[in-house]
């Protein structure tokens, strides 16, 4: 994977982590001011990354950046739905289209395909005209926005039965593998808290027989001050010679 396509994923996480401020519908708690101050957080991090130019605010990580990298995966759902195929360059789903579905809501109208739109990839363009009112035209940036918005409320609508039964199923395979780690944790924390009683033990070992010099199994317990204490409470030694 290359280093970019991995900065663009941290990305998406990111989004994907503030997604219920940056998607989220308009609210006496969620403001303008809100999703901005998030967007700004994501365009921080972009920037950092190199993944969009440090002279661009953040803007342009929302109305180009991310509506870019969603179009794409937008491309490759209605190639699947159109062809029924999940196989394929212009079909198969990479890490970052799973990321995109995460952030726009697996359960979405945008995804069920109960929007529908001829063209994900054809951007807002103003024509040079001499005859044209200037003063009655909206910039570009403020319709990028009132997309955002109309798209967030999409995100928000009430899923259709189907939805819901995806949804409850992708809840399932979540939970199971937070479970799967979490197990994963604790044998780790086992295996860890098992290596430090052999490595006191060693240590308990190289004491008694005035061993001088530690082993590379208890060097690093001796840079510090050791407790050991028996089952009766007493204590056996407590600093290295």
């Amino acid at each position: 994977m290359s280093a970019r396509k991995e900065s663009k994923i941290l990305i998406l996480r990111d989004i994907r982590d503030k997604k219920e401020i940056l998607m989220g519908a308009f609210s006496e708690k969620l403001t303008k001011a809100d999703k901005n101050k998030a967007w700004g957080e994501v365009h921080e991090k972009a920037v950092a990354l190199g993944i969009v130019p440090s002279n661009k605010n953040f803007m342009y990580t929302r109305n180009t950046f991310w509506q870019n990298v969603r179009k794409n995966t937008m491309k490759k759902l209605d190639a699947r739905k159109k062809t029924g195929e999940k196989g394929g360059k212009e079909c198969k789903l990479n890490e970052i289209d799973n990321l995109v579905c995460d952030i726009i809501g697996r359960d979405s109208p945008v995804i069920e395909g109960l929007l529908t739109r001829e063209s994900w990839d054809e951007p807002f363009q103003l024509h040079d005209n001499d005859n044209a009112n200037t003063e009655n035209i909206i910039p570009i940036d403020e319709i990028s926005e009132i997309q955002s918005e109309i798209e967030s409320e999409i995100c928000n609508a009430r899923p259709t039965p189907k939805c819901n039964k995806r949804k409850e199923k992708y809840e399932k395979e979540n939970e199971k593998e937070q479970l799967t780690l979490k197990k994963m944790k604790l044998c780790i924390e086992i295996m860890e808290r098992e290596k430090y009683i052999k490595d006191l033990e060693i240590l308990k070992l190289e004491r008694e027989l005035k061993v001088l010099d530690p082993s590379p199994y208890t060097a690093h317990l001796q840079k510090n001050n050791i407790y050991i204490v028996n089952e009766k409470g007493a204590l056996i030694f407590d600093k290295p010679n």
